[in-house]
């Protein structure tokens, strides 16, 4: 095993108090999967690149959850003076991508020794990348040259691929990063409308009871075999959303469960808040404290559906209008029907208008709109615990009832407090919140019983936040 301190003068870096040690502990223990929990702010990523390079466990997979993580992972490899490549799923590398649309992985799959681009890739594969090729992005690779998806297989002299969590394509690494671990459980959501216009045409092949994965299995069957290009993108959407674990109904939608299973035989799983979801992956966690972040819970609010009634959307309100006399930037996130009830739009149309002006933005809880949503605010609110409904038993999976609203709140607070000195006031609106043990291990939870402890608790904040 190499010096994890060789690697940080190779690197020409100065470590950080804690990141020698903490990489030193994680080799030792890179024989198997392995998790990392540190709070936002430590240098994760430098660390765990500090770990396997020390192990000689490059090239590996760092999977992200947008994008934008893939560019910060690419800073921090060049820092390092890793070799790094950015893999592009099918959606950004295609040149079909914009015709076939969600369609597209059903199409490669099945029709794809009918591309004329993936054709011409195989036609000059060996006269062409006899030597690989070089490059550090999917942006790098030209459809002139044949299928830019697969190309990306050929892309020599790799150590850290970085690659979104749901791409297909196996990438020549033994050891996959998966950065962000929390967003491994997570609930995706399609009108309810656009899924029962696909599932009719296979309704009489369905049992009376059934699993969402089999009717994901029989649209699947359906894509296949079939050859309308419309009826493709519609069932694509709802066959990939139909391969969660439990389906439900909720707010005009149809909601799934859906969990993240790497493929690799050792898997890093880092994140600033790992611990609702470590125990799924069943690995040894290193955990670097945190220090708990105030979180005010407001006992005499709820969301909850029976008591979710006029006199308590008033008393929402009043809440907000309290708060915006405290703070210049709030963040609200509740479910569809909180928000609509309370009147405030979700979305990121007006955004730019609340960095400008300040106010009240609505945000979903959860969700695809809820996705790649960072923002610097001045308050978070939740209003509401976003449990599932009750049918949905979790317990099957190894996960208590109170993972998903513990892990929805911890997402939906890292959005705008990604620094770990982020002056924030934290407002858990609902009572349910102060019985979530989970949350304690994260914030340092005060019950306040009604405005005016509320304000004196803002204040007491504030002065706090301002020495």
């Amino acid at each position: 095993m190499r010096s994890v301190e060789e690697f940080f003068e190779r690197c020409g870096l100065t470590p950080r108090p804690g990141q020698v040690e903490v990489a030193e502990q994680l080799a030792r223990m890179l024989d198997g999967s392995v998790g990392l929990e540190a709070p936002t702010g430590f240098g994760k990523t430098v660390v765990v690149l500090a770990a396997l390079w020390s192990r000689e466990l490059l090239p590996i997979t760092w999977r992200v959850r947008t994008y934008a993580v893939a560019r910060h992972i690419a800073d921090e490899c060049a820092r390092c003076e890793l070799r790094f490549f950015i893999a592009g799923g099918r959606e950004r590398t295609c040149p079909l991508a914009r015709e076939y649309g969600p369609a597209l992985p059903w199409y490669c799959r099945y029709r794809r020794r009918e591309c004329s681009y993936f054709s011409k890739l195989l036609e000059r594969a060996k006269e062409a990348y006899s030597g690989g090729i070089t490059a550090f992005s999917y942006e790098d690779l030209s459809a002139e040259r044949g299928c830019p998806y697969y190309q990306q297989l050929l892309v020599k002299g790799v150590e850290v691929y970085i690659a979104a969590y749901n791409m297909g394509l196996e990438l020549p690494a033994a050891v996959e990063v998966v950065d962000e671990a929390h967003n491994t459980v997570e609930v995706r959501c399609l009108p309810e409308a656009e899924v029962w216009e696909v599932l009719s045409p296979i309704m009489d092949e369905l049992p009376e009871s059934f699993e969402p994965s089999l009717v994901g299995e029989l649209l699947e069957m359906q894509l296949a075999r079939t050859h309308d290009l419309r009826l493709m993108k519609r069932a694509a959407r709802v066959a990939s959303l139909l391969k969660g674990v439990w389906a439900w109904r909720e707010e005009g939608e149809v909601c799934v469960l859906k969990l993240l299973r790497p493929r690799a035989a050792r898997v890093v799983f880092v994140s600033a808040t790992l611990t609702p979801v470590a125990h799924l992956f069943n690995v040894p966690v290193v955990s670097v404290p945190a220090r708990k972040r105030e979180a005010l819970v407001t006992t005499w609010l709820t969301t909850r559906y029976t008591d979710f009634d006029e006199k308590m959307m008033t008393s929402y309100n009043k809440l907000l209008f309290v708060l915006r006399k405290h703070c210049r930037r709030i963040l609200l996130f509740a479910t569809k029907r909180v928000l609509s009830v309370l009147n405030y739009d979700y979305g990121d149309e007006g955004v730019g208008e609340w960095l400008a002006r300040g106010g009240v933005l609505g945000l979903l809880a959860r969700g695809r709109r809820a996705e790649g949503v960072n923002l610097e605010a001045d308050c978070v609110v939740l209003a509401g615990a976003v449990f599932l409904p009750p049918h949905v038993r979790v317990q099957k999976v190894g996960l208590s009832p109170e993972v998903i609203p513990a892990v929805t709140a911890l997402q939906n607070v890292g959005r705008a407090a990604r620094a770990p000195d982020a002056r924030v006031q934290v407002v858990l609106a609902d009572e349910r919140f102060a019985r979530i043990p989970m949350l304690r291990e994260s914030f340092e939870m005060h019950e306040v019983h009604d405005i005016k402890e509320l304000q004196e608790a803002l204040q007491q904040q504030t002065a706090r936040f301002s020495r």
